[in-house]
């Protein structure tokens, strides 16, 4: 199965370097009063998903993660813009291009327009948020290798590595800034929409690699 998935240019650029191997997505809705939540595949009725335990031994809550399961594809939605004029073809035609690295948008069938490989721009503004990215113009197909949940706060030294953040010197003291590179990013994308580092929210804790 296959399933969409938004990245900032940041990240898109860490998926390319091969520094981004994971990826952390809230839960909605967030469980309440749970403190033990875990994730298990075939653990009940063969089904994939995230559980806790019923102290009156009743079917456990199942919570489907809206991004897939190990095996599935995810495709990554990046931002694009309008950029070069090709004045030449005879009226106003623009190349498109993806933000987080400034190249060409390819040709693919799907796209109304297309010059020498290149897709052209077939947007009225001069922007496309990822959000609104179309399939055809996706250059990142993910495969997921694994899935769990967890507390963002329980995220480790190494699984910042793995979202995209560049590597802990080893210093243990550095390694407060480290993780608050890690923080400061996730509350700038989070902390209004109330999922702050403090709040400590549950998330999807997503691990892939690039196909």
């Amino acid at each position: 199965m296959e399933h969409p998935i938004l990245f900032s240019g940041n990240m898109v650029r860490a998926i390319l370097d091969n520094r981004k191997t994971q990826t952390r997505r809230i839960i909605k809705p967030q469980p309440k009063n749970v403190n033990n939540w875990f994730y298990h595949s075939d653990y009940y009725d063969n089904s994939n998903g995230a559980f806790y335990p019923d102290t009156d031994n009743a079917k456990p809550k199942i919570l489907k993660s809206p991004y897939g399961l190990k095996g599935d594809l995810l495709w990554v939605r990046e931002s694009l813009r309008r950029y070069k004029n090709l004045e030449f073809l005879g009226e106003e035609k623009y190349t498109a291009q993806y933000m987080a690295t400034n190249t060409a948008v390819p040709y693919a069938p799907g796209a109304k327009e297309g010059w020498c490989g290149v897709a052209l721009w077939q947007w009225k503004n001069t922007a496309c948020p990822s959000i609104h990215m179309p399939r055809w113009a996706c250059r990142l197909t993910l495969k997921i290798t694994n899935v769990r949940i967890e507390k963002l706060q329980h995220i480790s030294i190494d699984d910042i590595g793995k979202e995209g953040y560049y590597k802990f010197s080893g210093n243990p003291s550095d390694e407060g800034l480290y993780i608050h590179q890690f923080v400061k990013s996730w509350d700038f994308l989070n902390a209004k929409r109330g999922y702050s580092w403090d709040n400590n929210p549950w998330v999807w804790v997503i691990e892939f690699k690039v196909l």
